[in-house]
Formats: C-alpha cells, sequence, structure tokens
C-alpha cells in the first residue's frame, strides 16, 4: 500500500512540475502584444493594380501611383489575435487629377464651339474660374470619396493622415506549434486585395527576439510599451 501511495504521490509530484515547466514553456512562447511591419507596399499592390479604388479609373490613377505606404499592424490580448492593413494615400495627386480632369472637360467643351481657354476675354475667364471648384470643396470631396471608399470594405479613414485602416481577420494564437488560426475574416478587403485568407486556415510565424515573421514574407516588428 505505501508502495502505491509513494508511486501515486510521485506521480503527481511530476505532473505537477511538469505542467509548471509546460506553463513555463509556453509563457516564453507567448507574442502577446502590439506588432508593426514596415512598408509592404511592393508585396500587396500588385494584387489590386487592377482595382478601381475610390474610382481612380477615372482620374487616370494606379492603385500603386495613388497608395504611398502600407502596413499591417498585428494586436495579440491573451492569444486572441487581429490584424489590420493600414496605407496612406497620396491626396495631393488625387486633388491635381482632380482639377486636371475639370480642366480639361472645360477645355474639351470650349473646343465643341471652336473656342480654347487661352482665347477667351478675361470676364469670361472670371466666369469659367468662379464656377470651379475651390480648394475647401475638392479637400471635402476627397475626405468624403475616401471615408465612403473605406465603409465599403469596413474600414476607417483619417482625414488629417490620409490613412485608411481596415481589418483582415481574428484568429487564436497557438503558441506550441507557432501558428495563428484565422476564426474570421474580412471577405470584402480579401477580395479587393486578394489576399486568400480562409476562415480556419493556419499562419505559421517564427518568432526571433523583437520581430515576428508570419507566413515567411511579414516581419512584424514590436511596437514599445
Amino acid at each position: 500500500m505505501k508502495k502505491i501511495l509513494k508511486i501515486v504521490v510521485g506521480l503527481a509530484l511530476f505532473i505537477g512540475i511538469a505542467l509548471v515547466g509546460f506553463g513555463v514553456f509556453i509563457d516564453s512562447r507567448s507574442i502577446d502584444g502590439n506588432w508593426r511591419t514596415e512598408n509592404i507596399k511592393n508585396l500587396l499592390i500588385a494584387n489590386a493594380n487592377e482595382e478601381d479604388i475610390a474610382g481612380i479609373k477615372e482620374l487616370g490613377i494606379r492603385p500603386d501611383q495613388l497608395i504611398k505606404t502600407m502596413d499591417m499592424s498585428l494586436e495579440v490580448n491573451d492569444g486572441n489575435a487581429s490584424i489590420k492593413l493600414s496605407y496612406q494615400v497620396d491626396t495631393e495627386l488625387f486633388k491635381n487629377s482632380l482639377v486636371k480632369v475639370v480642366d480639361n472637360t472645360i477645355e474639351s467643351e470650349l473646343q465643341k464651339q471652336g473656342l480654347t481657354y487661352d482665347a477667351l476675354p478675361d470676364e469670361a475667364k472670371q466666369l469659367i474660374d468662379k464656377e470651379k471648384p475651390s480648394d475647401s470643396a475638392i479637400k471635402q470631396q476627397i475626405a468624403d470619396t475616401f471615408t465612403a471608399a473605406a465603409k465599403e470594405i469596413d474600414g476607417e479613414y483619417n482625414t488629417e493622415t490620409g490613412i485608411l485602416t481596415v481589418p483582415i481577420l481574428k484568429g487564436v494564437v497557438d503558441p506550441v506549434f507557432n501558428s495563428i488560426k484565422t476564426t474570421s475574416i474580412n471577405e470584402k478587403a480579401n477580395k479587393l486585395w486578394k489576399l486568400g485568407i480562409d476562415s480556419g486556415d493556419f499562419s505559421k510565424y517564427v518568432k526571433k527576439a523583437e520581430s515576428l515573421v508570419m507566413d515567411q514574407q511579414f516581419t512584424f516588428i514590436k511596437e514599445s510599451k
């Protein structure tokens, strides 16, 4: 009986120590915190070059011209992960292209009547210029355009920074197998950027000190608190 008790006690101690050790092992592999990539525009922009983001095709702009920088943020809290994509749009390029379209439209209409803007008398030029959208009106148009474009993919647009942020996916971290299982995705953003993500997919990662390499292509750097 004593032998059996010793075996039971010994086994219990072993299991307890093993579980503590496993807990420490798991904790050391935790990726809780906030992570962000450097500019990943070159990795993703080709996927969207055929897309008409915010109606830019009418302005003769390609997505790779419109978007200045792109990055991803990864937030992990108690093993629950969420990834967002942020990109800054070139509002100055958009504005200049919009003004150019307006000017070309005016010139085209004048040519139909055998006229040109430069040949018009000053009074006529002033009347036409008065009908052109003001800088403040153009700025508001840009804000409205990208705010609407962001809402179409369940994102948000910051009118001050020109940055559009959109949620990509949510998932659960498995620190033992160094992976994140996708539990939900933003279908609209997934389609726009042709990310090829499905619910239930696993994304493998490699943790190196303060960096995290996901799917062998996206390098996240841990942000300081």
